[in-house]
């Protein structure tokens, strides 16, 4: 028995232990799949609702400009967002070196900032009413 023990018990002891290891390691590859499926689902449905954004934001534009401010205002857009998109993953890839979690931070504060400035959008825009302080404007201009 005690023979049996040392050179048969162990092997099957590994045996019965390699091959769940085996069985979860499976499953864990499975399950990265998966979300990976779902990260794309995910990320495919923010890219959506961003484009409905932007088209939300050429809407509000037309609604409060000029027709003639339109085309060139439209170009000065385009430039600014071209130097930020170039500009912006260099100096946060700088930064992301000297300390990753102040990219982050910096992120957290760019979005605060562009809701801040996004509250300041009227319900109902029109020229002459483009911020929610036109209003305050007319007022001062009245007196």
């Amino acid at each position: 028995g005690a023979v049996c023990g040392r050179f048969w018990r162990a092997p099957h002891l590994d045996h019965r232990i390699h091959r769940p290891c085996l069985g979860f390691c499976a499953l864990w590859r499975h399950l990265l799949v998966w979300l990976g499926v779902l990260l794309a689902s995910c990320l495919y449905v923010v890219d959506h609702v961003l484009f409905a954004l932007a088209l939300a934001l050429k809407t509000y534009f037309q609604k409060i400009a000029d027709p003639a401010d339109i085309a060139p205002t439209a170009a000065v857009a385009f430039t600014i967002n071209h130097i930020a998109a170039v500009f912006l993953p260099v100096l946060l890839g700088l930064l992301w070196v000297i300390s990753p979690s102040l990219v982050f931070a910096l992120a957290a504060a760019m979005a605060l900032v562009s809701l801040g400035l996004s509250c300041l959008v009227p319900r109902h825009p029109a020229p002459g009413n483009e911020t929610i302080f036109a209003k305050y404007r007319s007022r001062v201009a009245a007196q």
